[in-house]
Formats: C-alpha cells, sequence, structure tokens
C-alpha cells in the first residue's frame, strides 16, 4: 500500500493497509481502506485485516462448512469485537475506526473470500480475470459501507468453494481501482495478468520491490487517493521421484 498524492500534499498517513497470514494450513491475504470521515482510519484498517486473517486461518474448515449467514457472522463478529476492545481501551467509538475490507483464503482446494465496501475482489479462472465482488458505492459515487455501518449484516458480502480452475485472487482498494479496473466495460486492465505472472517468476520480496516501484511511480499518480493491492497466487508443483535414490534408501 501506498500514500494518495492528497494525502501526502496535507501530511496524512496512509490509510489503506495490507495484511497476510499463514496458519493451520490456510493462508489469507486481507486490504483495508479506512474511511476518509473516520478519526481513527489507519487503526481501523490495521485491525480489520490482522482480524480477518487470523479468524479465516484458525477457523478455515468450519467457516467453509457453515451456511453464508453462520459464516459471516463469525468474521465480522470477530472483527467488530476487536474493534470494541480498541475503543474501550483508548475511549473512542467504534465508528472512528470505519474502514471497508476485503479478503480471500485458501485452504487444500478450498477458498473463502469476503468483502464490504467499495475496491474490488476478482480470482484469475480458466486464465480469465473474474470479477466476483464489484465496488458496493451506494446511492452516491462517493459513498460507501464499513464494517462498522448498521446496514454492514446485508452490505457484507462471502463467497466459497472449490477452487477448479480458480489460480488465484486480487484484492485492489478503490484508489487502484483508478488505474486497474475499466467502469465502462466492468473489467480488470490486462496489466494484472503481468502481476501474476511476476509471482510465477520472482520472489515475494521481489514482487512487492516491483509492486511498490510501480505503485509510488505509476498508479498512485492517476488518482488523490492511496493504493494498494493484494495478489495470491496457487503454484502447483509436479514431485518428481529419484527411482535410483529411492532405491537406495
Amino acid at each position: 500500500y501506498v500514500v494518495g498524492i492528497s494525502h501526502e500534499r496535507q501530511k496524512k498517513g496512509c490509510h489503506d493497509r495490507y495484511a497476510d497470514k499463514y496458519h493451520n494450513g490456510a493462508i489469507s491475504i486481507s486490504l483495508a481502506d479506512g474511511a476518509g470521515s473516520a478519526l481513527k482510519p489507519e487503526v481501523g484498517a490495521d485491525i480489520a485485516t490482522k482480524q480477518v486473517n487470523k479468524t479465516v486461518t484458525k477457523h478455515f474448515d468450519y467457516i467453509f462448512e457453515s451456511d453464508i449467514f453462520s459464516a459471516s457472522h463469525k468474521l465480522t463478529h470477530a472483527i467488530r469485537t476487536a474493534f470494541g476492545i480498541y475503543a474501550k481501551r483508548y475511549n473512542c467509538n467504534i465508528k472512528d475506526l470505519a474502514t471497508t475490507l476485503l479478503f480471500a483464503g485458501v485452504k487444500d482446494d478450498k477458498f473463502i473470500a469476503g468483502h464490504i465496501g467499495d475496491g474490488i475482489l476478482a480470482c484469475l479462472k480458466n486464465d480469465e480475470l473474474v470479477i466476483l465482488s464489484p465496488p458496493d458505492n451506494g446511492e452516491f459515487v462517493n459513498e460507501t459501507y464499513f464494517i462498522t455501518s448498521n446496514s454492514y449484516k446485508s452490505r457484507f458480502r462471502l463467497f466459497k468453494g472449490n477452487l477448479n480452475e480458480i489460480k488465484g485472487f486480487v484484492l485492489m482498494t478503490d484508489g487502484t481501482c483508478e488505474s486497474l479496473f475499466d467502469k465502462r466495460e466492468n473489467k480488470l486492465a490486462p496489466v494484472v495478468f503481468t502481476l501474476f505472472e511476476w509471482l510465477d517468476n520472482y520472489s515475494t520480496e521481489e514482487v512487492n520491490s516491483a509492486l511498490k516501484e510501480n505503485f509510488e511511480g505509476l498508479i498512485r499518480k492517476k488518482t488523490t487517493d492511496d493504493c494498494s493491492i493484494g495478489l495470491l497466487k496457487l503454484v502447483r508443483h509436479d514431485l518428481i521421484i529419484d527411482e535410483k535414490s529411492l532405491s537406495n534408501r
């Protein structure tokens, strides 16, 4: 995630956050965009991204096997509880932590993904970029919904299923969408394919470095907003057995 030009000029910090976690055989990545109108947007985004990853990886099987209502409640309750604990400790209101949220988790051949607010949740399926969850902007363009909104139960979107032909997931906050999402065509920019290819050919550290350089030098210049992206690519390795080595054991 990188700070937007407007926040930089106003000497404000970045309200976007990214997090990932691997635990119990599951991996989860998440993005959040703290509300500019909130008093502690970056704190809310930080708590939400870390808590959703913790819950997804710890309770992946329960969430996957539960009905949508129960699974959604498990996730949103965990995040809002974490908000409540922070709000009580630092004497603030839960609304002060308002933030959007996007996440995707994988375990074995299954996935769980979710979204509330603006931004985009998409997947790489059959070598095509498929949008699972488009921006939820409400009645007005600059209006969206947060995990702290009164309507969070009805606005929270949850997806789960078998991976099958899905090879990866991409999460974007609204600032990044300005550059990588064509609203008229409802399509992601072809360069997203290139980003997935990077993960096939380079280490995580090298990809992170390249993303940071491109976001600071190119992506954020097309918007005044903070920009962030999360990529999760599934790479399947073939097992090669050396018969000679095997026979010697």
